[in-house]
C-alpha cells in the first residue's frame, strides 16, 4: 500500500504557497514542497537544481503521502522511483533547492516563468506519471491504454515514445520495443539489452528432478526469434527446441502387466510460434517424440491484459514423459481447458485453470481420463526492498477413468491428489542480479505433506548473456513424484541481435 500511495503522490501536482509574484513575472516568488518519512527512516539526497535524488530504506507512510498530494502543484515536472530511491525533476522554468533534515525532505521551488506557460507540458507529465503508477501497481493494460491515448494527442513526443517502448519490453514485445528504442537513439542498459534480444536468442537449459524411485534429467537447446509484423499490427515469435530426457525408474508397469526397472533416453523436437498484440495472443506448438515416432499439436489463446487475462488451451497427441510408463511406451496427452487471471487490487491477484486430460500410451489409445485443477492467490505485502509476497497454490488432479493391466496393476501411476501450498516469497534486486527465495508447506488432502522451497538466482553477465540457476525441494504430489523431491535447474541464454 505504501508504494501504491507513493505512486499516486509522484503523479500528483502539489504546492504549499509562499508569497508569489503576479502571473507573468519573469522571476516569481518561491514555493516549499515538503515530504515526511517515518521517524526511523534513513534519508540521503543528491541535488543540483535540475533534479533531486533521494535514497531511503523505508518509504513515506500513507498520511504523509496524502498530504504531499494535496500540496503538490504545477512546479513538479516528473518523479521516478524504485524500492530504495526516487528522482524528482522540476517543471520547465523551475529550479529546485532541496534539503534533508532528519526524516523530512524540503524542496524550495524557484519559479523563473509563470505557471501558465508550462501547462501543456505539465498535462503530458501528469499522464505519464499516471501510466507509470498503473504499471508499478500491476495494471500494465491500463497503463498502456493511457500511453496510446497520449501518443495520439502528442504524436512524436519522445517521453511518450520511451514509455511505450518500456511497456513493450515489459510485455515481451521485444522487436516492437527495439524498433522504438532505435528510433529514439536510446543507449541505456534496458534499451541495449532489448535491442540485442530483438535479434533472437538461443538458450541451453538443464533440469534434474529426483523423487522416490524416479529420477529424470532434461537437457534442452532452444531458439526464439521475435518479428515485428507492422507498425500497428501483431508481434510474432517463431522458435524451436530439441529436448532430451533421461529417465530412471523402479517399478515400471509394462503393457503385459509385469514390473521392471527403466533406464531410457527420449528425444523431443518442438516448433513453436505465437502471434498477437497487447490484448490477444495465440501460441501454437508442434511437438515430436523422435524416439517413439509420435507427433502432436498444442495451442493456447490468451485474451486480455495481464491484470485481466482469460486463457483457452488445447492439445492433441502431445508427446509426454511425465511418468515412467510414458517414457517406456511412447506416452502422449490430449487436453483441453480454460482459465484466467484477475488482479483484484494492487496487492492481490487470483488465478485458476481447469483442464480435462486424456493420457495415452503408444498405439493403445487413451488409458486414463482426469480433471486437472490449478489455481492460486498472490498477496503483495511489501514492494520495497526486499519485496515480500504471500503465495497460495492449488495443484489437483481427480481420476475418473483408469485402465488396468493383466494382474490388476494400474497402466499409469495416477491417483487423486489435491495439493495445497502456502509460501512466502522474498525477492531482492542487486544490480544486474535478482535473487528470489520461497519457502512454505504443502498439504495433500489425500495423504502426504511436507516442505516446499525454492531459491533462484538470475542475472546478466553483459548485455547479451544471461544465466539462471534454481533449486529446492517440493512436496507437491505428482505422478511418479511422491513424498518430498529435490530439483535443480541451470540455464544460459545468448541474445543474437546487434547493439546500437
Amino acid at each position: 500500500m505504501t508504494m501504491i500511495l507513493l505512486a499516486v503522490a509522484l503523479m500528483a501536482p502539489a504546492a504549499r504557497q509562499m508569497p508569489d509574484a503576479a502571473p507573468g513575472a519573469s522571476v516569481a516568488a518561491t514555493t516549499d514542497l515538503v515530504l515526511d518519512w517515518p521517524a526511523d527512516a534513513a534519508l540521503s539526497i543528491e541535488a543540483d537544481g535540475a533534479e533531486t535524488i533521494v535514497w531511503f530504506d523505508r518509504g513515506p507512510d500513507a498520511t504523509a503521502l496524502d498530504a504531499f498530494r494535496q500540496r503538490a502543484g504545477d512546479d513538479l515536472g516528473r518523479m521516478e522511483w524504485n524500492d530504495t530511491s526516487m528522482v524528482i525533476r522540476p517543471a520547465p522554468g523551475r529550479r529546485f533547492m532541496s534539503t534533508v533534515a532528519g526524516d523530512r525532505l524540503t524542496i524550495r521551488v524557484i519559479r523563473d516563468t509563470p505557471i501558465a506557460a508550462t501547462m501543456a507540458g505539465e498535462a503530458v507529465d501528469y499522464a505519464l506519471a499516471q501510466a507509470a503508477a498503473d504499471a508499478a501497481t500491476g495494471y500494465p493494460g491500463r497503463s498502456r491504454r493511457r500511453l496510446t491515448t497520449l501518443d495520439r494527442q502528442v504524436p512524436g513526443d519522445p517521453q511518450v515514445a520511451r514509455a511505450l517502448a518500456d511497456a513493450d519490453t515489459a510485455r515481451g514485445a521485444t522487436a516492437r520495443a527495439a524498433d522504438r528504442y532505435r528510433a529514439l537513439g536510446a543507449t541505456d542498459t534496458v534499451a541495449r539489452r532489448t535491442i540485442s534480444a530483438a535479434g533472437g536468442d538461443v538458450a541451453a537449459i538443464a533440469t534434474v528432478r529426483d523423487g522416490r524411485g524416479f529420477t529424470q534429467a532434461e537437457g534442452s537447446l532452444r531458439v526464439a526469434v521475435p518479428v515485428l509484423g507492422s507498425a500497428t499490427g501483431a508481434d510474432v515469435v517463431i522458435g524451436g527446441a530439441v529436448r532430451r530426457f533421461q529417465t530412471s525408474a523402479d517399478g515400471v508397469v509394462t503393457q503385459a502387466g509385469t514390473i521392471r526397472s527403466l533406464r531410457r533416453g527420449t528425444v523431443f523436437a518442438d516448433v513453436t510460434g505465437s502471434v498477437g498484440n497487447a490484448a490477444t495472443r495465440l501460441e501454437v506448438q508442434g511437438a515430436a517424440n523422435l524416439t517413439n515416432a509420435r507427433v502432436g499439436l498444442a495451442g493456447r489463446l490468451v485474451v486480455g491484459p495481464a491484470e485481466r487475462e482469460g486463457r483457452l488451451i488445447a492439445g492433441w497427441h502431445v508427446p509426454d514423459v511425465s511418468t515412467a510408463e510414458q517414457a517406456l511406451l511412447g506416452g502422449y496427452v490430449n487436453r483441453w481447458g480454460a482459465g484466467g487471471t484477475l488482479r483484484v487490487s494492487p496487492a492481490l491477484t487470483v488465478q485458476g485453470d481447469v483442464a480435462r486430460t486424456f493420457y495415452g500410451l503408444g498405439h493403445e489409445g487413451a488409458l486414463a481420463r482426469t480433471t486437472v485443477v490449478t489455481g492460486g492467490l498472490d498477496a503483495t505485502v511489501r514492494r520495497m526492498k526486499p519485496a515480500l509476497t504471500l503465495l497460495y497454490r492449488l495443484e489437483a488432479e481427480y481420476v475418473d477413468r483408469m485402465v488396468r493391466r493383466p494382474g490388476g496393476a494400474l497402466s499409469l501411476p495416477l491417483v487423486d491428489r489435491e495439493n495445497h501450498t502456502m509460501q512466502a516469497l522474498v525477492a531482492e534486486q542487486l544490480g544486474a542480479w535478482r535473487i528470489a527465495g520461497a519457502a512454505g508447506w504443502t498439504f495433500d488432502r489425500f495423504g502426504g505433506n511436507g516442505p516446499t522451497a525454492t531459491l533462484t538466482v538470475a542475472g546478466y553477465i553483459d548485455d547479451a548473456w544471461q544465466i539462471e540457476a534454481a533449486g529446492g525441494v517440493s512436496s507437491v504430489q505428482r505422478p511418479n513424484l511422491v513424498g518430498t523431491q529435490v530439483f535443480a535447474r541451470v540455464g544460459i541464454k545468448y541474445s543474437m541481435g546487434r547493439l546500437p
